[in-house]
């Protein structure tokens, strides 16, 4: 889990401040959230090895205290640095080292999204999911979250699962739903491993499939999904 800052304020008392797991933004109210800011705010040092939280230094040469220089070495950096538009968005968003402006905001997002970075990609989906600070456009948010499961997140797999059962952004197809489940297990989800389990198992929406299901099933125990667990003992009875 990394808590990574914009390049110029390493203070959580800051405010600003987002969670990743991986390639995946952990949600302002989880316990995971809230748990790393604690230890970061406490001082805490970790193990690379554990996989906890650390802090990102700023661009060589940027003073931490002074955030208008970030978006100048930000800027300097940007049209060959997707990582450099992806902090020039955020920087816009919020106003920090200058004034927030939203359009850039967006601007710098979808330049650093179709650059192939990933944080930049599920924010971008995210944000036309959503409606928030542009318009919202569901079938324009499933290409950003295909184009990053495509690169491993589970999160987009997940989504677009969902999406593929509710017929939002893509076609209706619950066989679709299926692969991307069976994707997001492959990748470590609980939940994702449990649905594919559910519809193989019941035939669902897709052919009846004891030995797949069963298999998914077992899947989603051993990785925590406490229903899979149950239904997994009930069978085995």
């Amino acid at each position: 889990v990394v808590a990574r800052g914009f390049g110029f304020a390493h203070d959580v008392r800051d405010g600003y401040f987002e969670v990743w797991s991986g390639d995946e933004r952990l949600d302002d109210g989880s316990i995971e959230f809230r748990d790393a800011i604690r230890r970061v705010s406490e001082g805490e040092q970790w193990d690379r090895e554990e996989r906890f939280v650390a802090i990102e230094d700023p661009l060589p040469g940027v003073n931490a205290e002074d955030p208008a220089q970030a978006v100048t070495w930000y800027r300097r950096a940007a049209p060959n640095d997707a990582e450099a538009k992806f902090q020039l968005s955020r920087l816009f968003e919020i106003g920090r080292g200058t004034g927030r402006d939203l359009q850039a905001n967006i601007t710098y997002l979808r330049e650093a999204a179709a650059m192939g970075h990933q944080q930049a990609t599920l924010t971008l989906a995210s944000r036309l999911e959503t409606g928030a600070g542009m318009g919202r456009d569901y079938d324009e948010a499933a290409i950003w979250y295909q184009r990053a499961a495509g690169r491993g997140s589970v999160l987009a797999m997940m989504k677009l699962a969902d999406w593929s059962r509710r017929g939002r952004g893509v076609p209706k197809d619950e066989a679709k739903a299926v692969e991307w489940f069976t994707k997001a297990a492959d990748g470590g989800s609980p939940e994702g491993a449990w649905e594919a389990a559910r519809a193989l198992l019941d035939g669902k929406g897709v052919p009846q499939d004891e030995t797949r299901g069963m298999t998914l099933l077992r899947r989603a125990a051993q990785l925590g999904s406490a229903q899979a667990a149950e239904e997994l003992a009930k069978r085995q009875g």
